[in-house]
This record gives structure tokens, C-alpha cells and sequence, in this order.
């Protein structure tokens, strides 16, 4: 038997390196799972951030249908719309109580809802502390928003628009709410009558 040379091919230990088309194919291959990975994770934090505006859209809809709905059913009668102007219009003015038993309306026992246009607010405006006479649902409005503080109902209100239906004796007060939250939208209609 032969003795094996020591520096045979068959032992021999050369060192290989990568070449320049292997490590560009390593380098794409490489980025193509990290964009993919990248695109994933944005795909599921965008699901969870529409899931969590859905729900704020959801909640802010409901506490305001909600508040909306109280406030007229509490309501001694609507002022604007009225049984004789029933057509649709984007302000409300309800008669809140005849708080003196004078069935006379004062300015204190009024009450303006409506949607500010600039803010996209919805907001109330009501002043215990005016007592001077109800003239008219114009007049009480100019003197709301000139005099009184508003409180903010909500905020993201796009649209709003309450009509009155029925006789004087059953009267229905149905109000079309849109808000916003993000890129998402809802509308809610809601239907009350006041308790008279």
C-alpha cells in the first residue's frame, strides 16, 4: 500500500470566498424579507389604529345621539323647527321648562343646539341668568352666540339636521347627526318627542 502525499487535492484545505454576484443576491434577498416584514407590521399597527378610531367614531355617535335624544324628550316643546315651519333645519331651540309655572317662554328657559360650521363642534348654549322675554327663535339666537358660553357637546360633527313631524299634540323631532373620527364617518338618526 501506497502512502497518501500530504498535499493531495483530496485533503488539500482551500479557502473559498463569497463572489460579488453572491453577496448581491444575499443583499437583495435580505432586504426583500425586511420589507416584508416591514409591510406586515405596518399592516397590522394600521388595523389596530382603525379598530381604536372605530371605537372612539362608535362612542362619540352614541353619547351624542344619546344627549340629543334627552335633551328633547326633557324638552317642554320645540321653538325652531316649529309645527308651523317643520322643514328641515341644522339649528335646534327647545323651550327647556316654564321654570316659573308663567306659561310665558323667558330667555333663561331656552335652550340652542346647533353645529358650529368653523369648528365642526355641537354645541349648546343655554343662560339661567337671562331673564328677559323669549321673542323670537332669531332674536334668541343672535343673543345666544353673542352672550352666552357654549358648551361643547362634541367635536368631528360634519353634519346635522333636525325636522319636525306629526300634530301639535304628537309631535316627533328627528335629528340627522354625521361625526367623524379620522377617515371614518357615521350617521346617526335619532327620534324623540317632547314630554309636553
Amino acid at each position: 500500500m501506497k502512502p497518501i502525499p500530504k498535499h493531495s487535492n483530496l485533503f488539500s484545505r482551500q479557502a473559498r470566498s463569497f463572489t460579488l454576484l453572491e453577496l448581491l443576491l444575499a443583499l437583495v434577498i435580505t432586504a426583500m424579507v425586511g420589507l416584508s416584514a416591514a409591510a406586515m407590521i405596518n399592516a397590522t399597527a394600521y388595523g389596530t389604529s382603525s379598530r381604536n378610531s372605530m371605537r372612539k367614531l362608535l362612542v362619540k355617535s352614541k353619547v351624542l345621539s344619546t344627549r340629543l335624544s334627552s335633551s328633547i324628550r326633557n324638552s317642554k316643546e320645540p321653538v325652531q323647527p316649529s309645527t308651523a315651519q317643520p322643514d328641515s333645519t341644522d339649528i335646534l331651540i327647545i323651550w327647556v321648562a316654564d321654570t316659573n309655572n308663567d306659561q310665558a317662554k323667558q330667555n333663561n328657559e331656552m335652550q340652542l343646539i346647533e353645529r358650529d360650521t368653523a369648528t365642526n363642534e355641537l354645541r349648546s348654549y343655554l343662560n339661567e341668568s337671562d331673564l328677559s322675554n323669549f321673542v323670537d327663535a332669531g332674536t334668541f339666537r343672535t343673543t345666544a352666540l353673542a352672550s352666552y358660553t357654549p358648551q361643547v357637546w362634541g367635536t368631528g360633527i360634519t353634519d346635522l339636521s333636525f325636522k319636525l313631524s306629526g300634530s301639535s299634540g304628537a309631535t316627533v323631532l328627528t335629528s340627522r347627526l354625521t361625526a367623524t373620527q379620522g377617515d371614518l364617518t357615521e350617521t346617526t338618526v335619532i327620534a324623540a318627542s317632547p314630554r309636553n
